[in-house]
């Protein structure tokens, strides 16, 4: 599936093609689409693909708990908090279409928290919310 963006998909004799001769029939799969083979296995099936990726990183007084859980699943990240202030902490704002690092920027600003990201491992420091 792709979520933003655009990628060429080339079958085994597609992909042939293009490295002996620079032939690109393959297909192109764009924003919110996903490929899968057919039943028989020689060709591919687009279609339209929504995951509720919009509705997922939009933020109406949540716990930043639930926030940090979301960026926890969907980046597949580790998240470890020093403190359990953020218990009392929400967070309103929408962070579509924002890097990882800038949410995590964003959301530390907001409540007041500095961070590291290291080996896929978020940590946040800090004492309570802004």
């Amino acid at each position: 599936a792709v979520i933003r963006g655009r990628v060429v998909v080339f079958n085994q004799k597609e992909q042939e093609d293009f490295v002996k001769e620079g032939d690109t029939k393959g297909t192109i799969v764009g924003d919110r689409e996903k490929l899968t083979y057919n039943n028989n296995g020689t060709s591919f099936v687009k279609e339209s693909y929504d995951d509720g990726l919009i509705e997922t990183f939009i933020f109406r007084n949540t716990p930043v708990r639930e926030v940090l859980e979301q960026l926890k699943q969907f980046y597949g990240i580790e998240v470890v908090v020093n403190q359990d202030s953020l218990n009392h902490c929400f967070f309103n704002a929408s962070l579509v279409d924002i890097p990882l690092m800038e949410k995590i920027s964003l959301l530390c600003s907001a409540v007041g928290y500095e961070y590291q990201f290291e080996n896929n491992t978020l940590t946040l420091v800090g004492s309570g919310c802004n």
